[in-house]
């Protein structure tokens, strides 16, 4: 038991945190035993903190108050914080003139209660806080408690809210169940299901099956389908139009990736990243305050990638390096981008899972399918592939979130190519060497070649990859990188865009060792 309780009150509409001190042995004791009370509500939740989805901002000052607090720091700044996003979070009928919210900090404790009793100003008389502890008057609660290395949470609520739930962040197969008064269980196939069943339902049921009192209910036809009307998850509910979007909010839960989008929004909306450096990490976002990181996001998802870069983060190069080795080394790379929708199953890239919900162009959709059924011998042109693949799905979500992190992994990836003097790999019918002699004389003289030998090619294969720099025999011989700047590829893109109109065309640059320059043109025919 605490030898203090700070105790911090406010009504749920005003601004205004009243702080209060409570030193009384008798009095933290007698408080102590109300809050033991609420911990013995029937149907109380109890679950570990790092299994909630709770904001990076009030999981940090739950912390704060609990476990990294010392007796001289003081708390009045993280307390205020904490309330205030307790209760800017509830919306409507919690929202009313006579509902009140308290803040306990009871040593390694720290309670959130939101009550309908209280008063405008709660004078120093500590015997109000019991009143609003009473559970007659509290309509939920959130119990923080340090317990060995971790924090546990103890929850309640009198009648189930979305904006507490979606504040708390539970996992969904904790959330709250609704339908009628009585839950039959039953067992079919080796799985318990549960049918929820009005007064009158019930009624119904007792009579029509007398079998029921020995535990049996017997159908009039054998079952071997069961058809879905519905399934709900927390306070979702999905008929069975919408079972492919519980399959992907399902997906998203089991994983715990669903906060990370909360809190990739947070960040967007945040003015900081325009004025301050942001970095994505492998388990953190931070940023730079005057030569300090300042950790904004945690990430514990384990096995999993999530990625907060865009134009607004940057990304350090240490991570984009291991992700990179990752996906050389043959390892299987699962990714989640926080400001993409979730999408399962996920799109691969080689290695590489994207678990984000994309429309795959059809140069990347081709690029795809002739790398699943291709067995690449040449480690260097299994790598150019994988990089068109990237390249090409970046630039068609051009001002996507992903767009940016796409574009900076393939160009990560070209520093794994090591050029040797001659390709082990011999053309096929979609990949083509083309010599650096082809790309010979001004920009109307190499559109004008190419879109020739375009025309010809794409009535035998409707994708095209031209690797510029390599001889027919497999033998390199590099393009000069300053002969081609991405302005002249871009004008080179636009000319062949008029004389092959039923193509669509990617044109990049491949570098490695800062020493030579191989461009690859990757071709997707629309319409022969």
């Amino acid at each position: 038991m605490a030898s203090t309780i700070f105790a911090f009150s406010k009504s749920v509409k005003d601004n205004r945190v009243e702080r209060h001190d409570i030193t009384e042995l008798g009095d933290v004791a007698a408080i102590d035993a109300v809050v033991g009370q609420l911990e013995s509500l029937p149907n109380v939740s109890v679950q570990p903190l790092d299994t909630l989805r709770l904001r990076s901002n009030p999981r940090s000052w739950v912390i704060r108050l609990i476990c990294e607090r010392s007796d001289l720091e003081p708390i009045d700044e993280h307390a205020n914080h904490l309330l205030t996003d307790f209760t800017e979070a509830m919306q409507t009928r919690m929202r009313e003139e006579h509902k009140y919210a308290l803040l306990l900090v009871m040593g390694e404790r720290v309670l959130l209660c939101h009550s309908t009793y209280g008063e405008r100003t709660i004078t120093p008389e500590w015997k109000t806080i019991p009143r609003m502890l009473d559970s007659d008057n509290v309509l939920r609660f959130a119990l923080f408690r340090v317990l060995g290395s971790t924090v546990q949470v103890t929850s309640w609520e009198r009648e189930a809210s979305s904006s507490f739930v979606d504040w708390l962040g539970p996992p969904k197969r904790s959330g709250f169940l609704f339908g009628g008064r009585f839950r039959v269980r039953f067992e079919i196939d080796g799985v318990i299901g549960e049918m929820q069943l009005t007064e009158e339902e019930m009624e119904a049921w007792v009579e029509r099956h007398p079998e029921f009192i020995q535990g049996t209910v017997a159908l009039k036809n054998s079952v071997r389908e069961l058809p879905l009307r519905g399934i709900r998850s927390g306070r979702q509910y999905y008929d069975d139009r919408d079972l492919g979007e519980f399959l992907q909010d399902y997906e998203s839960e089991k994983r715990g990736v669903s906060r990370y989008a909360l809190e990739y929004d947070r960040l967007q909306k945040d003015a900081l990243p325009l004025l301050t450096p942001y970095y994505d990490e492998r388990s953190r976002v931070v940023r730079v305050e005057e030569g300090q990181e300042v950790e904004v996001v945690n990430k514990d998802t384990p096995g999993w990638d999530i990625v907060f870069t865009c134009n607004r983060i940057d990304i350090r190069h240490s991570y984009l390096s291991d992700i990179a080795t990752r996906l050389v080394n043959g390892d299987e790379v699962c990714v989640f981008h926080a400001g993409e929708p979730f999408g399962a199953p996920a799109i691969r890239i080689g290695g590489l899972h994207l678990y984000n919900r994309l429309e795959l162009d059809g140069v990347t959709s081709a690029l795809q399918g002739y790398r699943g059924q291709l067995n690449v011998e040449d480690s260097n042109l299994a790598l150019l592939l994988l990089i068109a693949e990237l390249e090409c799905l970046g630039r068609s979500l051009k001002t996507r979130p992903i767009e940016k992190f796409l574009a900076l992994l393939a160009s990560e990836l070209q520093s794994r190519i090591k050029w040797a003097r001659k390709w082990m790999s011999l053309e096929g019918s979609v990949v083509e060497y083309k010599s650096a002699d082809f790309l010979a004389g001004h920009n109307a003289e190499v559109a004008g070649r190419v879109s020739e030998d375009l025309r010809r090619k794409l009535h035998d294969s409707s994708l095209k990859v031209y690797l510029f720099g390599v001889e027919d025999d497999g033998s390199v011989r590099h393009v000069a990188g300053q002969h081609f700047p991405s302005d002249r590829l871009e004008h080179i893109r636009k000319e062949l865009a008029k004389t092959v109109p039923y193509a669509r065309v990617h044109i990049f640059p491949v570098c490695s060792d800062g020493e030579s320059l191989l461009v690859l043109v990757a071709f997707g025919n629309a319409t022969a």
